[in-house]
């Protein structure tokens, strides 16, 4: 969990404390956690560590909480109230600025990496073209791009990649077809 997204849904706690409760926090901090797999959210709020200051049963505390977020911080989408949990589903607003942000940055999901081994390493990534003795379809299209898909990863990452496409790639069971006439076939041929 991001450090920033704490510190903002911590300043946002402490602003909204004292019109729901009555009084600050008086020096206690918000705890959050990412949200238990179980259940559904991004981040909790453990309401138990500030519910002394609230007057109020853990369960209460946090859906109060959870109805100011949702009114007043963008950040927050939805809440689920699980005993003194308070977990928060964040908004897309959140999303969208994180991923802004790490689009902005040069080289993101590039390797940095200065091991010189990984950088050196050579692969090779095979991929069919489409059969032309059939017509195009869609199953051609999806085993190209995931031809190409896999050897772009391999080069973001620093590998030098060499690709081999099949060309009119007739597939290997017309090849067994081919080996069984040969093999089996007493001098048949298909027309026969």
């Amino acid at each position: 969990m991001q450090a920033s997204l704490v510190h903002e849904l911590s300043h946002e706690v402490e602003t909204l404390f004292p019109s729901l409760f009555g009084q600050d926090l008086g020096g206690l901090s918000p705890v959050f956690q990412p949200t238990n797999p179980e259940f559904e959210g991004d981040v909790t709020l453990v309401v138990f560590s500030v519910v002394k200051r609230t007057g109020k049963n853990p369960e209460d505390a946090a859906r109060l909480l959870g109805e100011a977020l949702l009114a007043s911080c963008p950040l927050v989408d939805a809440f689920q109230v699980v005993k003194g949990f308070l977990n928060l589903t964040l908004s897309a607003t959140y999303w969208n600025r994180e991923m802004n942000a790490l689009l902005g940055q040069i080289g993101t999901g590039l390797s940095a990496s200065s091991n010189t081994e990984n950088q050196s390493r050579k692969v090779l990534v095979e991929y069919s073209s489409p059969n032309t003795n059939k017509p195009l379809h869609l199953g051609h299209v999806r085993n190209i791009l995931l031809g190409y898909s896999v050897a772009e990863l391999h080069k973001a990452v620093g590998k030098e990649v060499a690709r081999v496409k099949v060309v009119n790639d007739r597939g290997v069971h017309i090849c067994k077809s081919m080996l069984a006439y040969q093999r089996f076939g007493h001098g048949e041929n298909p027309q026969s």
